[in-house]
């Protein structure tokens, strides 16, 4: 998996890709000019303390806070090149307003061999490389810092060179605020949860005096999204996890009782009388939902129909990925 992110996306967008890729798109001559008009003579100058430069005019970069600037950012990469397809190369790729991610998958019916290894190498090189050409014939700059090739599974993996530079692997990433890890796409994630709610949660200390329905509000607004972020994967946790996510709401529950020790009253009976649901039924519920609108969408991204037939039998699979597809 490689994951990219656009370096100053919105203040290197290029005037000439940006009317290009819309006369490209058939979008008509007529509104071209109106949105060229829009981005052109925009003039910025230098200031630093009472001394200010000369103007001059800005070739690149769209105006931030415009409602119309995500849009126009994205159609310069949105013809990214398409990823390689076939009976042995299963890759992909997905874009999301400045993260762009490749999946690179090599797929073989039996032991891997060097030969094989060297072919993923291959593979892996390619599609990097197609994506670096892509980008710099429409100066789109990657952030360098953000960029990262993460092997997923147990084997070793080959050494990724580029430009006659080896790139080294990193053991974890992020994704869209997901954090993942080469053998484990949630225990991170989890963990990072929890310490995040369990940090708000001391804060909500101070409001322990307020009336039970205000405080459960709070926890609702406040704590909760952070515990279920993001829904999928999270659908498919281990129990040991779940039970992680569960203890912090415990606590919640018993901070809006004000309840103090010993404890009388069965945390199950106290969830009911305040209608909050057990971590597992409402994490359930979200998941299911979600798919459900992915459906009804007709989204273009079908994970659950597209990946299937990606899973491989080989013992270093990452358990969780393939729980996550089935």
């Amino acid at each position: 998996m490689v994951t990219r992110d656009v370096k100053k996306a919105f203040d290197k967008a290029w005037h000439a890709a940006i009317t290009c890729k819309l006369l490209r798109a058939g979008i008509q001559p007529k509104l071209v000019r109106i949105i060229t008009n829009f981005l052109h003579a925009r003039k910025a100058y230098v200031k630093v303390n009472k001394h200010k430069g000369d103007t001059f005019n800005l070739e690149a970069g769209v105006p931030q806070g415009d409602v119309l600037s995500p849009t126009l950012f994205l159609i310069i990469g949105n013809d990214f090149p398409e990823p390689t397809r076939n009976r042995s190369q299963r890759n992909f790729a997905m874009q999301y307003a400045d993260d762009f991610t490749q999946v690179i998958i090599t797929k073989f019916h039996s032991t891997i061999t060097q030969p094989q290894r060297d072919q993923h190498k291959i593979n892996v090189e390619e599609e990097i490389i197609k994506q670096n050409r892509f980008e710099k014939e429409w100066k789109i700059k990657t952030n360098i810092a953000k960029f990262a090739i993460i092997n997923i599974g147990f084997y070793k993996a080959p050494t990724i060179v580029i430009n006659n530079t080896p790139i080294p692997y990193t053991n974890d990433t992020k994704l869209l605020g997901l954090h993942i890890t080469r053998h484990n796409f949630y225990v991170k994630q989890v963990e990072s949860n929890t310490n995040r709610a369990r940090a708000e949660l001391k804060k909500l200390n101070r409001f322990r005096l307020l009336k039970t329905k205000l405080k459960v509000r709070l926890y609702k607004a406040l704590i909760l999204p952070l515990l279920t972020y993001p829904i999928i994967p999270l659908n498919i946790i281990s129990d040991t996890q779940l039970k992680k996510l569960q203890v912090i709401q415990n606590q919640a529950v018993r901070w809006i009782s004000n309840e103090r020790w010993p404890i009388i009253c069965p945390i199950e009976l106290r969830q009911q009388e305040l209608k909050i649901e057990p971590m597992r039924q409402r994490i359930a519920r979200l998941a299911e939902g979600a798919w459900t609108q992915i459906a009804e969408e007709n989204s273009h991204f079908h994970q659950e129909n597209s990946l299937i037939d990606m899973i491989n039998p080989h013992p270093w699979y990452p358990s969780s990925l393939a729980r996550a597809l089935n």
